[in-house]
Protein backbone atom coordinates (compact mmCIF):
# COMPACT_ATOMS: atom_id res chain seq x y z
CA UNK A 1 0.00 0.00 0.00
CA UNK A 2 1.33 3.62 -0.96
CA UNK A 3 1.10 5.87 2.21
CA UNK A 4 1.17 9.67 1.53
CA UNK A 5 -1.04 12.54 1.05
CA UNK A 6 -2.50 14.44 -1.43
CA UNK A 7 -3.89 18.24 -0.80
CA UNK A 8 -6.83 20.06 -2.28
CA UNK A 9 -6.95 24.00 -1.94
CA UNK A 10 -10.57 25.56 -2.46
CA UNK A 11 -11.51 29.47 -1.85
CA UNK A 12 -14.19 29.56 0.45
CA UNK A 13 -17.40 32.01 -0.89
CA UNK A 14 -17.23 35.46 0.34
CA UNK A 15 -19.69 35.27 2.89
CA UNK A 16 -17.98 32.27 4.40
CA UNK A 17 -14.27 33.64 4.15
CA UNK A 18 -13.33 33.19 7.85
CA UNK A 19 -11.91 29.91 7.10
CA UNK A 20 -11.21 29.20 10.93
CA UNK A 21 -15.01 29.46 11.26
CA UNK A 22 -15.73 27.28 8.29
CA UNK A 23 -13.49 24.72 8.80
CA UNK A 24 -15.06 24.53 12.91
CA UNK A 25 -18.36 24.51 11.71
CA UNK A 26 -17.69 21.58 8.62
CA UNK A 27 -15.89 19.65 11.56
CA UNK A 28 -19.08 20.18 13.97
CA UNK A 29 -22.24 19.57 11.80
CA UNK A 30 -20.32 17.49 8.57
CA UNK A 31 -18.02 15.11 10.31
CA UNK A 32 -15.25 16.49 8.11
CA UNK A 33 -12.00 17.21 9.27
CA UNK A 34 -10.41 20.19 7.21
CA UNK A 35 -7.07 23.01 8.17
CA UNK A 36 -8.01 26.38 7.51
CA UNK A 37 -6.43 27.99 4.83
CA UNK A 38 -5.24 30.99 7.15
CA UNK A 39 -2.68 28.16 8.83
CA UNK A 40 -0.99 27.20 5.61
CA UNK A 41 -0.46 31.22 4.34
CA UNK A 42 -4.04 31.35 2.54
CA UNK A 43 -6.51 32.83 4.25
CA UNK A 44 -10.15 32.64 2.78
CA UNK A 45 -9.53 28.91 1.45
CA UNK A 46 -9.54 25.50 3.43
CA UNK A 47 -7.28 22.71 2.44
CA UNK A 48 -8.60 19.03 2.67
CA UNK A 49 -6.24 15.86 2.82
CA UNK A 50 -7.42 12.74 1.14
CA UNK A 51 -5.18 9.81 1.19
CA UNK A 52 -4.81 6.21 3.23
CA UNK A 53 -8.75 5.43 3.48
CA UNK A 54 -10.21 2.24 2.50
CA UNK A 55 -12.22 3.21 -0.81
CA UNK A 56 -15.87 3.07 0.93
CA UNK A 57 -14.61 5.29 4.10
CA UNK A 58 -13.31 7.74 1.30
CA UNK A 59 -16.99 7.36 -0.59
CA UNK A 60 -18.70 8.11 3.08
CA UNK A 61 -16.08 10.81 3.67
CA UNK A 62 -16.29 12.56 0.25
CA UNK A 63 -20.05 12.41 0.53
CA UNK A 64 -20.11 14.08 3.98
CA UNK A 65 -17.85 17.01 2.70
CA UNK A 66 -20.05 17.72 -0.18
CA UNK A 67 -23.17 18.28 1.89
CA UNK A 68 -21.01 20.22 4.07
CA UNK A 69 -19.97 22.52 1.21
CA UNK A 70 -23.00 22.80 -0.20
CA UNK A 71 -24.46 23.95 2.97
CA UNK A 72 -21.69 26.38 3.45
CA UNK A 73 -22.16 27.57 -0.29
CA UNK A 74 -26.14 28.05 0.18
CA UNK A 75 -25.24 30.08 3.05
CA UNK A 76 -25.90 27.78 6.10
CA UNK A 77 -22.23 27.20 7.57
CA UNK A 78 -19.34 28.86 8.58
CA UNK A 79 -20.72 32.57 8.16
CA UNK A 80 -19.12 35.74 9.95
CA UNK A 81 -20.18 36.25 13.38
Amino acid sequence: MWLGAIYLVARLPPHAADDVAAVRTLAEEHGVALIPGSACGAPGHIRVCYANLPLEQTREAAARLRRGLQALVDGGAGRRA
